[in-house]
């Protein structure tokens, strides 16, 4: 098969972005004709069908971050992944300081919180309904998270339960909660782990 030199520019502007896509954790999450998602941040490809016409197209989609917060008094600063998994489902029960650990999340349906279940958790809601119905049976731990409405619910619970850990959209962060770095990094560091790309 003959490839023009147009096709091939196409071709090798396109290899970078995608190569880095694979290299990356989380990989190429959807694919359609001529688009490619690259993960983290959104990032999309389209390359032109055309050989005639070589360009390529990068576009970003918005970032949202996750925050973990907790009671300004904790003085918990920052979680490893397993200890905020551990957390959230109930599996670390105390705080380090003797404090009893409560979690609270929005409702269920609410973008956040699906977010939320998928990146700490590794599950469907589904499946952490289930999680937490055998911790109740099996008295093996927590009996499920508190759900709330809006995230300024969310904030008022854990301002005023010193021992509460909840999730909210970073843009709802307030200086009435304290946001928890996750492996040493905040929600606005480019390595931050607990972020969602939106097309």
């Amino acid at each position: 098969m003959l490839i023009t030199p147009g096709a091939r520019l196409a071709l090798l502007a396109a290899a970078v972005p995608l190569a880095a896509a694979l290299a990356s954790p989380r990989g190429i999450l959807a694919a359609g004709p001529g688009r490619a998602d690259t993960g983290r941040g959104g990032t999309a490809i389209r390359v032109a069908a055309a050989a005639s016409d070589p360009a390529v197209t990068v576009t970003t989609a918005p970032r949202t971050a996750l925050a973990i917060i907790v009671n300004r008094n904790n003085p918990i600063a920052s979680l490893g992944r397993r200890e905020l998994r551990a957390l959230f489902l109930g599996e670390r029960t105390t705080w380090p300081h003797g404090r009893r650990v409560t979690l609270v999340l929005r409702e269920p349906g609410v973008p956040e919180r699906a977010a939320a279940v998928r990146l700490i958790a590794g599950m469907s809601e589904d499946d952490l309904a289930r999680h937490f119905i055998h911790q109740t049976f099996s008295g093996a731990g927590a009996s499920g998270p508190r759900a709330l409405a809006t995230a300024d619910g969310v904030k008022r619970f854990v301002f005023n339960v010193p021992g509460a850990i909840g999730v909210i959209r970073a843009a709802d962060l307030d200086d009435t909660v304290k946001s928890v770095r996750i492996t040493g990094d905040g929600p606005t560091d480019p390595h931050y782990s607990l972020v969602v790309g939106e097309s």
